[in-house]
């Protein structure tokens, strides 16, 4: 980035640091005209980490027209070539407009058969790992709706919390942490 005199915005920052792999930054010494900054500084190696949502549908939370997804059909981005319908209503659109990479996680749920909580924690952690292995990924936000907040506490849980490395929040939408009357 070339300097045109000018303070960058907050956000032209964001767009640039966002699509590096690395950053290095070399100061220059020019005698009698030494300010202090960053005089011979190389400063190598850093990593800039995308910022990265994964929503967690709730029961019969996410399907597209054909059908239901199922675990083995892995993550959507969005926006999707694939039209959906989802618990999330604007929050994917904003979470993208704020810099986020947006994914939605595919668990196994249906009006005839829904798989226990701990067979779709292990979806996620599938799914999760796939994720986190994308380059510049080092954590993700969890938002997850009603028994997606569910799945997703049993994944950041599992192995006695290990998973919650992975996870800088874990936000639930009407989750019934303490079970439902059935």
């Amino acid at each position: 980035v070339r300097s045109t005199g000018q303070r960058p915005t907050e956000a032209q920052l964001r767009q640039v640091l966002g699509s590096l792999d690395s950053l290095s930054i070399r100061g220059e010494y020019r005698d009698g005209f030494d300010t202090g900054g960053l005089d011979n500084v190389i400063l190598a190696g850093v990593t800039v980490y995308k910022k990265v949502a994964v929503l967690v549908h709730g029961w019969q939370g996410l399907s597209f027209d054909e059908g239901r997804y199922w675990c083995s059909d892995e993550v959507t981005k969005y926006p999707s070539a694939n039209p959906t319908r989802d618990d999330f209503g604007q929050i994917p659109a904003m979470l993208s407009a704020n810099g986020y990479d947006v994914y939605f996680a595919h668990y196994s749920t249906g009006p005839g058969y829904t798989f226990p909580i701990a067979f779709n924690a292990n979806c996620l952690a599938g799914q999760m790992n796939n994720i986190l292995s994308l380059p510049r990924v080092k954590t993700v936000t969890l938002i997850a709706h009603s028994m997606g907040g569910l799945v997703a506490r049993m994944y950041v849980d599992r192995d006695n919390g290990a998973n919650w490395r992975n996870v800088d929040q874990l936000i639930t939408l009407g989750t019934p942490h303490l079970g439902i009357h059935y």
